[in-house]
């Protein structure tokens, strides 16, 4: 093994920021496992200790867009606090996008082109353009978790003092070309829906409250039946 190869390696092996983030965000906050948000809530969850290589690609995209991206009237990575959890203190997270003219949320996701296949064929709308979501447990767990993301940054982004009116979903293939990027990709567009955002964070602010004051017993939460983690890693 040569010098440069095992400093390279080091290096990379390394925590980004968003990974030695210790408190959890609008991209955790609407995991529908109750175990599993109490866990990272009180910062006892396991699977904190190991940081995929996945979430590392999806961030240098992200970087590329905020990059390559100048629309006009067009907020990049916009940080914004979504409320307050009791004796937890502010949830706060990075909005990807933000188009201030017409109030639409973006968020991007990288994923396989099956993954993509699987939420758009599991996402209906009614008549009010309200979602429901078809599929088995975990896709459903899965973009549940995405939507109440988005929700939240509306949320954060009201809070800032604009008017939001939608939440688009952008989905990205990671194994496809730059070339046949635009054929390959996805968006799922929502009505923001501040009800859903507000009870999400209420429902997280009841969970860290009974989990605070019963550590021992973590365990009498429920997992949800689609949580990989449960179903895998316990």
């Amino acid at each position: 093994m040569s010098d440069i190869y095992d400093s390279l390696i080091r290096e990379l092996s390394k925590p980004s920021p968003r990974d030695r983030q210790r408190k959890v965000g609008p991209s955790e906050l609407g995991d529908l496992c109750e175990r599993c948000l109490a866990e990272k809530l009180l910062g006892i969850h396991e699977d904190e200790n190991n940081h995929p290589l996945a979430p590392m690609i999806g961030t240098a995209f992200h970087l590329y867009l905020e990059n390559v991206i100048g629309l006009k009237g067009y907020l990049k990575e916009t940080k914004v606090t979504v409320g307050t959890i009791d004796r937890y203190g502010d949830i706060s997270g990075t909005c990807d996008g933000f188009d201030v003219a017409t109030g639409h949320i973006v968020d991007y996701k990288v994923l396989s082109k099956k993954k993509i296949k699987a939420f758009s064929s599991a996402t209906f709308f009614n008549e009010h353009r309200e979602p429901e979501f078809y599929s088995d447990s975990r896709t459903k767990l899965q973009l549940k978790k995405y939507f109440y993301q988005m929700m939240l940054y509306g949320l954060g982004m009201e809070n800032a003092g604009y008017e939001v009116n939608y939440c688009s979903l952008v989905l990205f293939p990671r194994d496809c070309t730059i070339e046949s990027v635009m054929q390959a990709s996805h968006e799922l567009c929502f009505k923001y829906d501040r009800a859903a955002a507000l009870a999400v964070l209420e429902r997280a602010n009841q969970i860290f409250q009974w989990a605070d004051e019963n550590r021992d017993h973590i365990g009498e939460l429920d997992s949800h039946p689609g949580c990989y983690y449960c179903a895998f890693k316990r």
